[in-house]
């Protein structure tokens, strides 16, 4: 099943989704895409950098118990986050990113917003409003924390894995929908990331193991390897190296620098074997 059905089936039966998957392979981003391709707004949420408070509410002193025959006692109310307020407004999708990162006073504060919609005092309806998490396995998360048993068993699991077939048939389009590139009057051509995208694309389908390939060594993890999300990045820096007229080639080290020296070079290697023509 793919991801979209998925998350249209989770969504429809009112469950909670988390979507599992190495690091790289653009869960965040083909989530982001489902909420944008279903017009839904889309809130994301790093829990980790996020208190319990922010699930469980805020607690503030009011003496308005508007509806009650009590006056003037304090009492305690629990306000929610903005983004509650506004998913109770506009309705969409709060996604809750990166979530073996949470630590476990955060995941325990999160129980009750994924199985009820409730931050604080206020309760989202579930025709409108809908929580998607993603995570990396524990073991490749930073500063990773196993998830709860209470907490795991709130959603419906998934595991995205990387398909390179699907990857090379949508990256040279950017899946219908390619960001604007440039900063501080530093232009990428549009024409030009296009074309590093179909060179990237090609090359991926003539060899599918240089797509995703996280290295087995922990000290080589933290430096750069390929994956979908870095490729993206070198088609980006192989389109500006574009745009100031260099060569390919001279763009090695930008290269390296997103997939790796090796696969770098492998590439390179591959587009000059090639000699593709413009597209």
């Amino acid at each position: 099943m793919t991801l979209a059905s998925h998350l249209d089936n989770a969504s429809a039966a009112r469950v909670s989704t988390l979507i599992w998957g190495s690091p790289g392979v653009g869960k965040s981003a083909a989530i982001r895409h489902w909420a944008a391709s279903r017009n839904l707004p889309c809130w994301t949420i790093i829990a980790s950098l996020r208190e319990p408070a922010d699930f469980g509410g805020l607690p503030v002193v009011s003496r308005d118990h508007s509806g009650t025959d009590i006056e003037g006692v304090p009492a305690v109310s629990f306000a929610p986050p903005r983004f509650a307020i506004e998913a109770a407004r506009r309705g969409g999708v709060i996604f809750l990113d990166e979530l073996t990162t949470a630590p476990p006073a955060v995941q325990a504060a999160l129980l009750r917003a994924v199985l009820d919609l409730a931050f604080g005092d206020l309760e989202l309806d579930p025709a409108r409003v809908t929580v998607i998490a993603a995570a990396n396995p524990q073991s490749e998360a930073a500063g990773g924390w196993d998830l709860a048993a209470p907490l795991a068993n709130r959603f419906v699991h998934h595991t995205y894995a990387v398909n390179p077939t699907a990857w090379v048939d949508a990256f040279p389009t950017y899946w219908g929908a390619p960001p604007e590139l440039g900063f501080a009057g530093q232009t990428v051509d549009a024409a030009a990331w296009q074309r590093a995208r179909l060179q990237i694309a090609a090359y991926i389908r003539s060899n599918p193991a240089s797509l995703f390939a996280l290295p087995k060594a922990a000290s080589r993890q933290g430096q750069a390897w390929p994956s979908p999300r870095s490729w993206d990045f070198a088609s980006r820096l192989l389109a500006r190296v574009s745009v100031l007229g260099g060569e390919p080639a001279s763009g090695l080290s930008l290269l390296a620098g997103c997939v790796g020296e090796g696969p770098a070079a492998g590439f390179l290697a591959w587009l000059a074997a090639a000699d593709l023509p413009d597209p």
